[in-house]
C-alpha cells in the first residue's frame, strides 16, 4: 500500500497547488474499486468515443476498441475512452495496472479541475472540490447533481483519506 501512496503523491506533484490531495485520490479509489485494481465495469449507455481508428491497437478490432473505450478500469474506474484523450496507447486492459490507472486518473482529475476553473464565470461561483468531486463520477461541470456520490467521497475523506 505505501507504494499506492508514492505513486499518488509522485502524480500529484510537489508543485501542484489545487483541490487534489492524496486524501481525495484514496477516498475516490475506496468509493469508485474498494481498493481491487482488478475491477472493471461496462458502461453501455456511455457516449463519449475517443477517435477508435486512431488509437486501437493494430491487432484489435474496432468493435472491440469501442467496447473497451465504454469500460471503467481499475482502482480509479477511469473511462477507456478518457485515457485514450490523455494519449494512452496499447490495450486498456493495461489501466489494470494501479501505476497507469493512478497516472490517468490523476491526470483526468487535474484535467477536470483546469476546466472547472477556466469556467467560473460561468458557473457564477468559484470551482470547489464538491464540484471537482461531482466531474469525476459524471463529467458535468456545469451542474453539482451527484450528491450522493460526493457525500460518500467527502465521507472516506473525513474518515481519514487513508489506506488500509
Amino acid at each position: 500500500m505505501k507504494d499506492i501512496e508514492l505513486m499518488i503523491a509522485d502524480y500529484i506533484g510537489d508543485d501542484y497547488k489545487g483541490l487534489i490531495t492524496p486524501e481525495l485520490v484514496i477516498a475516490i479509489i475506496k468509493v469508485e474499486s474498494g481498493f481491487d485494481a482488478s475491477v472493471v465495469r461496462y458502461e453501455p449507455d456511455y457516449r463519449y468515443i475517443y477517435k477508435p481508428f486512431e488509437v486501437k491497437p493494430h491487432d484489435c478490432s474496432y468493435t472491440t476498441e469501442i467496447t473497451l473505450q465504454k469500460m471503467s478500469w481499475g482502482l480509479m474506474q477511469i473511462m477507456g475512452a478518457v485515457a485514450r484523450e490523455y494519449g494512452f496507447r496499447g490495450w486498456l486492459t493495461r489501466l489494470l495496472s494501479p501505476h497507469e490507472n493512478l497516472k490517468y486518473g490523476i491526470m483526468h482529475l487535474k484535467k477536470l479541475e483546469e476546466r472547472g476553473k477556466r469556467h467560473e464565470k460561468q458557473l457564477r461561483r468559484k470551482y470547489e472540490l464538491n464540484d471537482l468531486i461531482s466531474d469525476y463520477n459524471d463529467g458535468n461541470w456545469r451542474s453539482y447533481s451527484n450528491t450522493i456520490y460526493v457525500a460518500k467521497v467527502r465521507q472516506e475523506m473525513e474518515n481519514g483519506g487513508k489506506l488500509q
